[in-house]
This record gives C-alpha cells, sequence and structure tokens, in this order.
C-alpha cells in the first residue's frame, strides 16, 4: 500500500514531456490567446492599473511558440533527412508556410490603408513582405523574422544540438545569444529578438525526449524556471539589471500547461483551444496589422463614441481577426496543397 502510494506521488510530480507533442496545438492555442491579452493594454485598452501589468506579461506567449517551433523543427528536419529532400527545398516549403499567410494579410491592409491616405513606400513595402522586416525596422512582426534566421540556421543548430553535449551546447548558445544582446546589440531589434532565441534552442534540444515520451520532474521543468525568473526579477528591479524574463516564463508556463491539459477532460474548451491554435500565425500577423489600422477609422457616429476606453476597438477587432484569421489559413492551405 505504502508503495502504491509512493508511485502515485511520484507520478503527481513528473510529467510527461509527451504531452507538450499530443496537446501542442492547444499550447499554440494558449499561447495566441496570451498574445491577445497581452496587446490589450499597449493598444490603449483602459483597464486598471494592475490588470494592465497582469496582461502585460502575457508577452511570453511568442517564447512558448519558439520553443514549440524548436520542437517541430527538428522533426521537420529529421523527416527531411529521411525523405532525402534537399535543404534548399525544404527551407524554401517552410518558408512559404510561413510567408504566404503573411502576404494574404498584409498587401489588402495596406492597399486598404493606402485608400485613407496612408502612401506605400514600396521598398519599405518589399522588405516588410520578406518577412525579414523586423531586423531592418520595417516590420513588427519579430516572432515572423526570428523563425525564418533560425530556419536558415537549422543545419548548425541540428549539428550541435544533438548527441551526449546538446545540452552544455544549448546552455553556450544561449549565453553567447544573451551576451550580444546585452552587450553588442543593446536596444536594437537584432538585441530584442536575440535574447529570446534560448527557447527555441531548448525546444529542439529537447525534441527527442518528447517523442520518445519521456518522465521528466515538474521541480527542474517548472519549479526551476520560476526560481531563476524570481532572481532575475529581483535583479532587475533591485539592482537595475535588464535581464529578459518572457523566455523564463515561456519555458515554465508551456511545461505547466502541458501538465494541466492532461487533466483536463472537456472536449470543447480543448477544440477552441485547438481552433486558436490551428490559426495562431494568422492570428498574430492580423493582431498587429488589422488591429492597427482599426485606430484610422472614425469611432464616433452621430457625435455618440461607440469605442469607449478602446475597448470596442480592440476586442470587436479581436473578433474580425480570428474571423479573417480562419479564412486566411484555409486559403493558404489550399494554396500551398496544389504545389
Amino acid at each position: 500500500m505504502v508503495e502504491v502510494e509512493s508511485i502515485k506521488c511520484r507520478r503527481f510530480y513528473q510529467l510527461n514531456l509527451g504531452n507538450l507533442s499530443l496537446y501542442r496545438s492547444e499550447l499554440m492555442g494558449i499561447a495566441t490567446m496570451l498574445i491577445i491579452v497581452c496587446h490589450a493594454p499597449a493598444y490603449g485598452v483602459e483597464m486598471p492599473a494592475w490588470l494592465s501589468r497582469v496582461l502585460s506579461s502575457g508577452g511570453f506567449g511568442v517564447d512558448i511558440f519558439l520553443f514549440l517551433s524548436g520542437m517541430g523543427m527538428y522533426h521537420s528536419y529529421e523527416s527531411r533527412k529521411v525523405k532525402g529532400i534537399s535543404i534548399g527545398a525544404w527551407w524554401i516549403k517552410r518558408y512559404l508556410r510561413i510567408i504566404l499567410p503573411c502576404l494574404l494579410l498584409i498587401i489588402p491592409i495596406k492597399c486598404l490603408l493606402s485608400l485613407w491616405g496612408r502612401p506605400i513606400e514600396v521598398d519599405s513595402l518589399l522588405i516588410e513582405l520578406s518577412g525579414f522586416g523586423f531586423a531592418f525596422g520595417k516590420s513588427p512582426l519579430w516572432f515572423i523574422t526570428s523563425i525564418l534566421l533560425l530556419y536558415i540556421l537549422t543545419p548548425l543548430i541540428d549539428l550541435l544540438l544533438r548527441g551526449k553535449y546538446k545540452w552544455p551546447i544549448c546552455i553556450g548558445l544561449s549565453v553567447a545569444c544573451f551576451v550580444a544582446a546585452y552587450i553588442f546589440l543593446a536596444d536594437s531589434g537584432w538585441g530584442f529578438m536575440l535574447q529570446r532565441w534560448s527557447s527555441y534552442f531548448i525546444g529542439w534540444a529537447l525534441a527527442l525526449d518528447i517523442k520518445e515520451k519521456k518522465p521528466a520532474s515538474v521541480w527542474v521543468t517548472i519549479a526551476l524556471p520560476l526560481s531563476m525568473y524570481a532572481v532575475l526579477y529581483w535583479m532587475n528591479h533591485q539592482i537595475n539589471t535588464h535581464f529578459s524574463l518572457f523566455w523564463l516564463q515561456g519555458i515554465s508556463m508551456v511545461m505547466l500547461f502541458a501538465y494541466l491539459l492532461e487533466k483536463i477532460r472537456n472536449k470543447t474548451f480543448l477544440s477552441i483551444l485547438s481552433f486558436m491554435g490551428v490559426i495562431s500565425l494568422e492570428s498574430y500577423v492580423t493582431n498587429e496589422y488589422l488591429i492597427r489600422s482599426l485606430f484610422f477609422f472614425s469611432w464616433t457616429i452621430y457625435g455618440v463614441n461607440i469605442n469607449p476606453g478602446n475597448h470596442t476597438l480592440y476586442w470587436g477587432g479581436t473578433l474580425l481577426c480570428i474571423f479573417v484569421s480562419y479564412l486566411v489559413n484555409r486559403m493558404s492551405k489550399h494554396i500551398l496543397k496544389k504545389r
């Protein structure tokens, strides 16, 4: 009896890493919702100061994207090897999957805004549409630029993050990115991206263990990152350091969410999360572009403000974004399927 209880206790404090793959769509859905709510204060939605601080911390949803992308790209790159697909063909396929939804969303929005007096600068637009715009200050989509750069670096990442030394190398890569971000590229778009890339490296390094559904202690996967977060948070506020904390939140929270999702039996709730995960890329783009475009329209009708506190604009705009994201997701999948 004591032995049975001991086994149950160990299981309670263990996370099946396979859940990160099993619930990948649901985890992407949670990350999508976190990004939606975290942008509300940035778009001027009126709310109490404490709520604004809480919602703003949801930016770690993008770090969850990076972690899950690292995990997914490991398997995609391994599949490329098995199928004998060239690196160039693999990269083009991945690039199109990312860039096509962006084109289908950004071009119509830019054209619409041009009708409202927002001129289009062709050279800037071309850089923006390439997906690398954030690196040149031409786009707000830092995740898109990051993931495309990481795709380019995939052969090197694959070479480094395999074998028995992958974890020391993963730590070394992360430290190198932090040093570059804080010392050499501080206050630049490149620095902003580099300080978040560790989430991708960790996702890649864990991918094989996730595939094999290995157990992991919640103390290592959840408690340790949260403890590091608490220490760095204290340092940032007490001795004026500037450590990025989003990646630590992202790692610990994606593990916690994967642990909790296994306990949830509500299929409707899981289906909603999965749906939001399916349109995660499109939702990210519409949240940055479509909602921004709504600021150029008047929200006063017959002298009545129908957008008090920017709530109508943001939350109504969010529903519009979800609908448009779904349509573009279906459209881009249809186009790519024809290739």
